[in-house]
């Protein structure tokens, strides 16, 4: 018997550390002379001046008839090489186990149990018998396999997870061939870093991951709120004539707003600051908060491309010297990665893209640019776009010599996480916001997320409430998404406008915020009767913000998401496990969007004692209710009886008049 801080053994030439970081997780290394590389997570804490945890949990190492033992307080790992099997087990039961493993991957038998995890996915939560290639990617207006956010997170619900700690493009085999297998195989050069964590409740494995990858920061309270944006150069947002239209026209039909996001606008024309000014006093007579549209890293956006001199102050004119550059050529205009967009980008686009790593061009963007945004023109925030598109596909230059292998992952991560702590510190208590469209580990620190380009139609209101879902089961505690959709519909026939319009704005009010953007109607485009409702949701939402504010903080302090499926509360009751329709809001309020153009779904109640929000009835958990009657102008809502949030009664107090309303258009 000995006793160590970890313990190494070898496999086919190849060198592996086994230790434990903390209570109820392991962490298996390859070490290559005698070294172990920084996972993900340190390298982010690292790159953001944090500090990240070394000391491990000490072990009693024991061998005996070819099987070598190491033990902590609660738990232990049970090792043979010959046949190789690496057993993990938590107060006396194994709970899972690898079967092979290598310097870049590793092979587990996979019990039968549903798998959920891997980041935002839009096709189901249960991502069980799916081949994943883990890699953010823009495949625009499509729902099977594509992520904008993808997370090396694996979920069980028997007793243990798998997290990979690594930024670099990987494949995930969940049993895709039926052979009761999971495989992970790193596709760049990184090697492999796996947490097993081992408890049987999965919003632990969440505050597992977020200890490791950073908790969200907080958000402010009117980040919450109803997010107005739109898509068309400045005959929409930007331009101050734009601007100003809206809020007009919000104002004139008494629909509430409290921030406006400004995409459109070039950030570094230097001749908009004056509009710019004139927008900051408007905003702040009007107790409204605005933020700028940036695509990530890039340093001169394609919008401006033809900005001459005179447009540019002196302070943020490019400078080559702090972009990346091509590790062969030199150069520094890019190609961003150009992936089945039509829409956006049907041909790559040519760009600097900033080089985070050199401390000349971090002051540069983070004070000659954004700084003067965040101070004198009181710019609450920025939306990141594109964040899937840095070039990590190719040899690249880094002022600190940094690898290249995992920078696609890491780079939008690092500067939207700088970027939101820049904003912070600069706003000075009234809070920031950055909202963005990708990322990886890590993406929750930014912390609010949307789930990118949908069109108009019945098929993606689900897809973006999967996005959701799937996103908070990966440790993405704030995710949107485009109100009814960012583009109008190719088959309006069968995607009526104003239906989807509706069902889509009754979801998003029990939801993170409310975000109309792209290139559809306007709330206020609509007729009479859809417009009169939906201000009642909009003032329902507000309504709530306080019970989003107080599970915010939770989610804050957790990992376990806002939007939460249902299997983060009821892991061991199988039938949940397929329901990708249906989440709790906090830990009160059972949701049960309509996505589809019918009047009526079916509706299952975990166990529990639940009111219905409109229609004041009670139900028992633990049943279907089949057939439920769902009018277009009412959302299925239920609020659980034994909820603990403290804020709650007061909300549905303060807008039992709005819910009365709403109530009697049924």
């Amino acid at each position: 018997m000995t006793e160590a801080t970890h313990f190494d053994f070898t496999l086919s030439g190849n060198t592996y550390r086994l230790e434990v970081p903390f209570d109820g997780a392991f962490r298996l290394r390859t070490v290559q002379n005698g070294e172990t590389e920084l996972g993900a997570c340190e390298i982010l804490k690292r790159d953001l001046g944090e500090e990240f945890e070394t000391e491990c949990e000490a072990l009693v190492i024991t061998e005996e008839d070819g099987v070598t033992t190491v033990a902590c307080e609660d738990a232990e790992a049970h090792l043979t090489l010959s046949p190789f099997s690496l057993s993990f087990c938590y107060e006396g039961e194994e709970k899972c186990r690898l079967s092979d493993v290598n310097a870049k991957g590793f092979v587990a038998p996979l019990s039968d149990t549903p798998v959920f995890g891997t980041g935002e996915r839009f096709n189901l939560a249960n991502q069980r018998g799916k081949l994943i290639d883990l890699y953010s990617i823009d495949r625009w207006c499509q729902t099977e396999g594509n992520s904008y956010v993808p997370i090396p997170l694996i979920m069980t619900r028997d007793g243990y997870a798998y997290f990979i700690n690594r930024y670099e493009r990987m494949m995930l085999d969940l049993d895709s061939k039926g052979d009761g297998k999971l495989s992970v195989d790193i596709l760049e050069e990184g090697l492999l870093d796996l947490y097993v964590f081992l408890t049987d409740d999965p919003t632990e494995v969440l505050y597992n991951y977020s200890h490791l990858a950073g908790f969200a920061p907080a958000v402010p309270d009117w980040a919450y709120g109803i997010h107005v944006s739109r898509h068309g150069g400045t005959k929409e947002f930007g331009s101050l004539p734009g601007i100003l239209e809206m809020a007009q026209k919000m104002d004139e039909f008494d629909l509430p707003w409290d921030v406006a996001i400004l995409e459109g606008w070039e950030p570094y024309d230097y001749l908009g600051l004056e509009d710019l000014k004139k927008l900051s006093a408007y905003f702040e007579l009007k107790n409204k908060r605005y933020i700028l549209y940036q695509s990530c890293g890039r340093y001169l956006d394609w919008k401006n491309k033809h900005a001459t001199p005179e447009h540019l102050k002196e302070s943020t004119r490019i400078r080559d010297e702090h972009a990346v550059s091509d590790a062969n050529t030199g150069e520094v205009m890019l190609p961003d990665i150009n992936i089945e967009n039509p829409e956006d980008a049907p041909n790559a686009r040519i760009y600097r893209w900033l080089d985070v790593t050199n401390p000349a061009a971090r002051d540069q963007w983070f004070n000659d640019i954004w700084g003067i945004f965040a101070g004198e023109l009181s710019v609450s925030g920025a939306k990141m776009d594109f964040c899937e598109q840095f070039p990590g596909n190719r040899p690249l230059n880094f002022y600190d010599k940094r690898k290249m292998s995992g920078t696609h992952h890491w780079y939008p991560v690092y500067l939207n996480a700088m970027t939101f702590k820049n904003f912070d510190e600069k706003r000075k208590g009234d809070g920031a916001m950055l909202f963005a469209r990708g990322g990886a580990i890590g993406a929750q620190r930014y912390p609010i997320m949307w789930t990118g380009d949908q069109l108009r139609e019945w098929r993606f209101l689900p897809a973006m409430l999967r996005g959701a879902l799937t996103a908070g089961l990966s440790g993405i505690p704030f995710m949107a998404y485009d109100l009814g959709g960012y583009i109008a519909s190719r088959d309006p026939e069968n995607n009526p406008d104003t239906e989807i319009f509706i069902r889509g704005a009754e979801m998003a009010c029990f939801s993170v915020c409310m975000q109309t953007h792209g290139r559809v109607r306007r709330p206020y485009d609509f007729d009479e009767d859809t417009i009169n409702l939906y201000r009642l949701y909009c003032n329902l939402h507000e309504a709530l913000i306080p019970y989003l504010a107080e599970q915010g903080r939770v989610s804050c302090a957790s990992g376990t998401p806002l939007m939460r499926h249902l299997f983060l509360s009821h892991p061991q009751d199988e039938t949940v496990y397929g329901i990708d329709d249906e989440y709790f809001l906090g830990d009160a309020l059972l949701c049960a969007p309509v996505l589809d153009g019918k009047l009526e779904r079916d509706i299952y109640l975990p166990e529990g004692e639940y009111i219905g929000l409109f229609d004041g009835k009670s139900y028992a958990g633990g049943q279907w209710l089949r057939g439920f009657a769902c009018t277009l102008t009412q959302t299925p809502v239920f609020i659980k009886r034994d909820h603990s949030s403290d804020v709650l009664a007061t909300c549905l107090s303060e807008a039992a008049e709005i819910i009365r309303a709403i109530a009697g258009l049924a």
